[in-house]
């Protein structure tokens, strides 16, 4: 992940990623509240995709967070083999980790 954000950085495997990067991130919102990713558009050729949406929730402060989401993706061996992921990182930082 692009950005200065303290998830920011790169992370390697399943275990890094589920272990490691999602439950930082999702430590910062309010799963008790609805959260969601409306798909804007994906777009595919070869061995890559880009998928763009935009994310919803509510953060543990209680704010609103929104935030519209670019995820290039590159496929082997019909798996997931890399993901680079871009959003407005001054905004989350802002939104979801002002104070820390």
């Amino acid at each position: 992940m692009a950005g200065d954000l303290p998830t920011s950085g790169t992370w390697v495997g399943p275990d890094q990623i589920f272990h490691g990067f999602l439950p930082a991130m999702l430590a910062r919102f309010d799963t008790g509240k609805p959260m969601s990713q409306e798909v804007r558009g994906v777009i595919a050729d070869g061995d890559r995709a880009v998928a763009e949406w935009t994310t919803r929730a509510t953060t543990v402060a209680g704010a609103e967070y929104v935030n519209d989401v670019v995820i290039a993706f590159r496929v082997a061996d019909g798996r997931i083999a890399e993901a680079r992921e871009y959003f407005d990182t001054a905004y989350a930082n802002h939104v979801l980790f002002a104070g820390n």
